[in-house]
C-alpha cells in the first residue's frame, strides 16, 4: 500500500533544483612583484631636480704674475717707535689691478696683510731710518691666498717733534738721540710681488673702498724722506 500523495510527492522533489554553483573564481590582488614598473617612471625622474644638470663647477683661478704692483694705502701710522720686528701690518689696496686684458684681477678694497722685517729710527743728522715692510697674505671677502710682497714705493718721514728736538740738541752740542720715523696713516705704499699667485676671479662690489685724498706732506719733507 502506498503512501497517500506518494506520486505528488515525487514530482514535488523532482522539481527542486539546487542553484547552479557560481564557476567564477573571484578576483585576486595582484602580486606585489609582478605590478609592472610603469613607463612614466623614468620620464619623472627625469623631471627633477638636478637629476640631469651636472654639477656646476666655480671658475677656473686666474694668474697674477710676478712684478705686478699693487698700490695699497697703510691703515695706520706705522712708526718706529710703536712697530717692531714681526709686528702685523694692514693695508687696503687703493685701486683696480688689471690685466693685459683689462679684466680685474684685484679689485680695489681687498687687504693685504703683512709684517715689520726692520725698524730703526734716525740715529743722527743725515742717517736715513730703516722701516722695512713685506706683506704676505692677500685677502678677499670670501679668500686669502699666501704672497711674496715686497715695498716697492713708501714715503717714511721723520717724526717732526722728534726731528725738531734733534735739530737743536745739535746745535747746543747735546747727545743726539734716536728720531722715529713712520708711514703716515693713508700714505701710499707700493708692493711688488716677487712669485705669480694664484686668485679666484674677482668680485667688485660696489663702494667697497672710500675713495679719498692721500694724505699731503710738504714738497721738502717728501722730498728729504721719501724711499
Amino acid at each position: 500500500m502506498s503512501a497517500p500523495g506518494g506520486a505528488a510527492g515525487d514530482e514535488l522533489e523532482s522539481e527542486i533544483v539546487p542553484p547552479p554553483a557560481d564557476t567564477e573564481d573571484p578576483p585576486s590582488e595582484p602580486a606585489l612583484d609582478t605590478v609592472p614598473v610603469s613607463a612614466d617612471t623614468d620620464s619623472l625622474a627625469g623631471d627633477a631636480p638636478g637629476a640631469s644638470d651636472s654639477v656646476a663647477m666655480p671658475p677656473p683661478d686666474v694668474l697674477i704674475p710676478a712684478g705686478t704692483r699693487i698700490s695699497v694705502l697703510s691703515d695706520e701710522d706705522i712708526s718706529t717707535a710703536d712697530y717692531s720686528v714681526d709686528d702685523p701690518v694692514i693695508a687696503t689696496v687703493w685701486e683696480d689691478v688689471a690685466g693685459v686684458d683689462g679684466a680685474i684681477l684685484i679689485p680695489a678694497g681687498t687687504r693685504m696683510l703683512g709684517r715689520v722685517l726692520a725698524s730703526v729710527g734716525s740715529g743722527g743728522a743725515g742717517e736715513a731710518p730703516v722701516l722695512e715692510i713685506a706683506f704676505e697674505t692677500l685677502s678677499s671677502w670670501t679668500w686669502e691666498r699666501p704672497v711674496e710682497g715686497t715695498v716697492a714705493e713708501a714715503l717714511v718721514v721723520l717724526d717732526p717733534a722728534g726731528d725738531f728736538e734733534r735739530r737743536r740738541a745739535e746745535g747746543r752740542r747735546a747727545a743726539v738721540t734716536m728720531v722715529p720715523a713712520k708711514i703716515m696713516a693713508g700714505s701710499l705704499i707700493v708692493v711688488e710681488l716677487r712669485a705669480p699667485v694664484l686668485v679666484p676671479p674677482a668680485v667688485v662690489l660696489p663702494d667697497s673702498v672710500m675713495r679719498g685724498d692721500t694724505v699731503a706732506l710738504p714738497a721738502d719733507t717728501a722730498a728729504l724722506y721719501s724711499g
